[in-house]
């Protein structure tokens, strides 16, 4: 059994030592006998983002605010995905969303149109007069001419429609996160 258990861990260590070539020690590594052999391995490490590399950029930071808990985790996690992109807050409507927003100071806030209490459109009127640098996305499931036009006078940067692959809104993201040449 000891010897088994070694070979295990020999084996997790190798997992280990690619991820995190500079600290493989910090990783604390347990394993639980059970029944059979081994019932679980457990990698667990209590400094992960202390060992990530350094990246030569930050992250732009993103508010995601929408009413529907299963959308904000899918952008959260769609976001989380990308290298350059940080998910630093979620809200669920447009007054929380004005807090967290004069709160954590984001880089790109995403925003849903249609929330109960204070809609879309009238928090980014707000958030427009509060940080008029700030770019927004209108990430909703409506879309027509009119709110189009609404949208624009009010100072959003772009419309995603929610049919769309998020990919499309990862893509405007960055498109107003990036400095343009003078």
């Amino acid at each position: 059994m000891k010897q088994a258990h070694k070979k295990l861990r020999a084996k997790v260590r190798k997992i280990i030592k690619p991820a995190c070539p500079t600290q493989p020690e910090k990783a604390e590594i347990s394993i639980e006998e059970g029944d059979d052999l081994y019932r679980e391995i457990r990698i667990e490490n209590h400094n992960w983002q202390a060992m990530k590399p350094p990246t030569s950029h930050p992250r732009k930071t993103v508010l995601i605010v929408d009413d529907n808990p299963w959308i904000r985790m899918v952008l959260r996690e769609r976001f989380q995905r990308e290298a350059d992109l940080a998910v630093c807050g979620e809200a669920e409507n447009g007054k929380e969303a004005i807090e967290k927003a004069q709160q954590l100071r984001p880089d790109l806030i995403v925003m849903d149109l249609s929330m109960p209490g204070m809609n879309g459109l009238e928090a980014a009127r707000i958030l427009k007069r509060l940080m008029p640098s700030v770019p927004l996305i209108m990430y909703s499931a409506f879309a027509d001419k009119f709110l189009e036009q609404q949208a624009r006078l009010i100072g959003i940067r772009a419309l995603v429609a929610k049919s769309q692959d998020p990919a499309v809104l990862i893509n405007k993201a960055r498109t107003l996160l990036t400095p343009r040449a003078a």
